[in-house]
């Protein structure tokens, strides 16, 4: 179907046509509540299935396969995918964890020293070794053999596992491709028509922007987007008051309605625009062609025009034009923010660079109250505070006589088993002051990882609100921030805080100093366990919070708390669900899997730890979206290739902590040594490169290797998947045979089907109300100037002074709240009729 000249610029002149929609006419539209009305909104904006009787039906949970979630974005699709995936993966991972966490088991490392927490028995501490209060150096060196044949079985299954995880990599990211594909071959959006192009002059006209672009095809659709000079949120609150009002009219609370009416200084250029929106300035345009191979063609042609002005200084000239134009891939027209489209580069770091400022504080408090906490523990003496003290083996009556100061009975207590401790009442009475640090410890290690959790939840709270003042372009990109921030910030507060707290780099910064140089058998004692706890919070927050609390709550608050709306708008949105934060989910995901993957070789069952919370995650997630949440925008599919990008940094670090934990002396000594000042047999320190050249550390240099072959090889995967599959062939072959027009007149484009801003259910009122105001606006100046110039021909009449006595539109009275929240607009024109 051939698009003429002449149908389009009927299309874009169409709005001239419309009749004004006065903001009395707002007032007269408004609606009271119904409950029936709501039910069917939040049908209506839910995820359910239409069957042949018309009625909305709610799909099965389990029956529900992903190709339904990609009915409503490739991006849903690819996010329960990758749930699915990684929950697999992390299951057999799982089961070869099973193997170390039993090596580790059946070790009698804490034969020297106490272990406070019975998760440990289960880590790399617990491997054979030699007592910390060792004095026969020929039977320390026998147990030398034993060490190397388990870290040699260890490090071997670890690295299987990176194996495996590299692997699942490749593999996941040719699979989401191939869904990417596939999906698009069967969901078509106006996206995979349109091009966004800009580089045009403030006024120019729809006629010379479809002659730049008819040379690549026919073309369905040009839309001129506008500079709203950042009015455009104003007329929400235009809008929003003046549905207030004639809900209260017609209620019949006339005393509420002169209490909530007003009139509005429409000269004031802060507050209002003074032109029609066809007569603003032109910012960008949309242009959709009728085939995907002209949108190609046209966004190859200009991809050809800045490579050579590039390399070789070509003017940008094209057709006898001086156009400078470039073009983009465009957003959805449900995916754009049309207030923030005006904005540049530097009009956003403006903003975000004061919201980054606040959230790095954010992460510092944090790691200052955790360094404070653990700084209690500092004063109970470590197993290596106790070697200078020289305990020897005595009992409980010769402790009593020799032993004076409390460091000396903490150590004496500290080699105690625990049962002892707690069956022999004159030991527990001895050790009265040592067993009350160790329950305090416990509550220390519990208390850091609540705190982390607090300051997680905290950070998603602040990046979330911050982030509605940062510009976005497009909600995809939104979602994109949100997804980078959170994952950086919380994986840092998760991950690293309590590492980099209890950590002697050898040198202290503003009086900070950890009590570990390198990774002991303490150090997963105390620093461990907490990030073992603190991923165990992960298994139920907040995927069972939402389903088994906030779920069932908003079943009860529609239920009892419906009556409380007048307006049919708002009993709407209390009826509609909450959104489905898509990049909040991915970011819990991505730290849960970067910090269990990154601890893992030390702590296996952290794998497993890691499949609970990710198996949880799916079920819950698919539930509460086909039963809790709204139907969430259409999102591409850039947040899954970040995911992937990410994915192989996961192995990375995980390399180097193996390599620092295989190749600890204590744990895996090579060799021992008399201490001079103590006597005791002590392990041969060895340092970071001597690690990295053992068997574990050449093991883990060749993933390190790999990861960065990955890595290369995913920053060009579609070149290789076109190369390799001939998938794409069929798909672009069978695209081009389907013309825009024909798919929006069959009703087969997912989403809105076009850029016009009249005809997008949440902009259409707020930009009629806009033209409203605009031309009032332009009716007044007309009278004042009309009047003015009768003033000059008869001499001595009063002056008319600006908008005296003329009712133009409603605002808040001082009563009211100025900075009262932005409401979102309903979605269908039915709401007002």
């Amino acid at each position: 179907m051939i698009s003429t000249q002449g149908n389009l610029l009927r299309s874009q002149n169409s709005n001239a046509e419309r009749p004004l929609m006065m903001l009395s006419t707002i007032v007269a539209r408004a609606k009271i509540a119904n409950l029936t009305q709501a039910i069917l909104h939040r049908e209506e904006t839910s995820m359910r299935r239409v069957d042949e009787y018309q009625d909305y039906v709610q799909y099965s949970i389990c029956g529900t396969s992903l190709q339904v979630f990609g009915r409503y974005g490739i991006g849903l699709q690819l996010y329960f995918l990758f749930v699915k995936q990684i929950t697999m993966l992390f299951f057999l991972l799982s089961v070869l964890s099973i193997y170390a966490m039993m090596n580790n088991y059946v070790g009698n490392g804490f034969k020297g020293i106490f272990a406070k927490q019975k998760l440990t028995y289960f880590t790399l501490a617990n491997q054979q070794g030699v007592s910390s209060f060792e004095t026969d150096l020929e039977a320390a060196e026998k147990v030398i053999p034993l060490c190397e044949k388990n870290l040699e079985r260890l490090w071997i299954v670890d690295f299987i596992m990176s194996f495996m995880f590299l692997g699942f990599i490749l593999s996941y990211a040719w699979l989401s491709k191939k869904t990417i594909l596939q999906t698009e071959g069967k969901n078509f959006t106006i996206t995979d028509f349109a091009i966004e192009a800009e580089g045009f002059p403030p006024g120019i006209s729809s006629e010379e922007v479809h002659e730049y672009f008819s040379v690549y095809g026919d073309i369905a659709e040009i839309y001129l987007s506008r500079i709203y000079e950042g009015k455009l949120p104003k007329y929400k609150k235009i809008y929003e008051m003046a549905n207030e009002i004639g809900v209260e009219k017609k209620s019949g609370n006339r005393r509420s309605s002169r209490r909530m009416s007003g009139t509005i200084n429409i000269f004031d250029n802060k507050i209002v625009l003074d032109k029609t929106h066809d007569e603003l300035d032109i910012d960008k345009v949309f242009v959709v062609f009728e085939t995907i191979k002209a949108k190609q063609n046209c966004l190859e042609d200009n991809r050809v025009k800045h490579f050579s002005n590039l390399f070789y200084g070509k003017k940008s000239i094209t057709r006898a034009t001086n156009y400078k134009v470039k073009t983009t891939n465009p957003l959805n027209p449900s995916d754009i923010l049309w207030e923030n489209m005006e904005y540049t580069y530097f009009d956003l770091l403006k903003v975000r660079i004061p919201i980054f400022i606040l959230t790095i504080t954010i992460i510092l408090l944090s790691f200052m109250i955790i360094y404070v906490i653990k700084s209690y523990y500092n004063s109970i003496p470590t197993n290596d505070d106790c070697k200078k003290i020289l305990i020897p083996e005595m009992g409980i009556n010769s402790a009593q006589n020799v032993l004076k100061s409390q460091k000396e009975i903490d150590c004496y207590c500290k080699q105690q088993n625990l049962d002892n401790l707690i069956s022999d009442s004159r030991l527990a009475d001895y050790c009265s002051n040592y067993i009350e640090s160790y329950y305090t410890l416990s509550l220390i290690n519990f208390t850091v990882s609540f705190c982390i959790v607090i300051v997680n939840y905290i950070l998603r709270i602040v990046i979330g609100i911050l982030s509605k003042y940062e510009r976005f372009r497009g909600k995809t990109e939104k979602q994109n921030y949100i997804l980078g921030s959170m994952f950086l910030l919380t994986f840092f507060n998760t991950a690293l805080t309590t590492l980099l707290v209890n950590s002697d780099l050898g040198s202290s910064m503003f009086g900070l100093k950890g009590k570990y140089s390198d990774i002991t058998r303490e150090w997963y004692d105390d620093v461990g366990y907490t990030i073992t706890v603190t991923m165990a919070v992960s298994i139920f927050s907040p995927h069972l919070v939402n389903l088994f609390l906030l779920y069932p709550i908003g079943i009860i608050k529609r239920k009892l708390f419906y009556r409380c709306f007048k307006s049919q708008y708002k009993l709407n949105k209390f009826f509609r669900g909450p959104r489905f934060e898509i990049s909040h989910n991915i970011a819990q995901i991505l730290v849960v899997i970067f910090t269990s993957y990154f601890y893992s070789s030390g702590m296996p069952f952290l794998n497993m730890i890691c499949f609970v919370a990710l198996f949880i995650c799916y079920w819950c997630n698919k539930i509460l979206i086909l039963r809790h949440y709204r139907t969430p925008p259409i999102y591409s599919y850039n947040l899954n290739t970040r995911i992937i990008y990410l994915l192989p940094f996961i192995v990375v670090f995980h390399c180097c902590f193996s390599a620092i934990v295989y190749g600890s002396s204590e744990i895996f000594p090579s060799s021992f040594k008399i201490d001079d000042e103590t006597g005791f047999v002590v392990p041969e320190k060895v340092g970071i490169l001597e690690r990295f050249a053992k068997n574990p550390g050449i093991a883990n240099i060749f993933i390190l290797g790999l990861c960065l072959i990955v890595i290369a090889a995913l920053r060009n995967f579609n070149k290789i998947f076109v190369r390799f599959s001939e998938y794409t062939k069929v798909s672009n072959v069978n695209n081009d045979k389907k013309t825009f027009t024909e798919l929006k007149e069959a009703g087969l484009l997912n989403g809105l089907s076009t850029y016009n801003i009249y005809e997008n259910p949440k902009y259409k009122y707020l930009i009629l109300a806009l033209d409203s105001v605009a031309k009032k606006h332009k009716r007044i100046i007309h009278k004042i100037d009309i009047n003015m110039n009768d003033e000059e021909d008869e001499e001595g009449s009063p002056p008319v002074t600006d908008h005296q006595n003329i009712d133009v539109c409603f605002k808040p009275s001082p009563r009211i709240k100025s900075n009262s929240p932005i409401i979102e607009f309903p979605y269908s024109e039915e709401n007002y009729t």
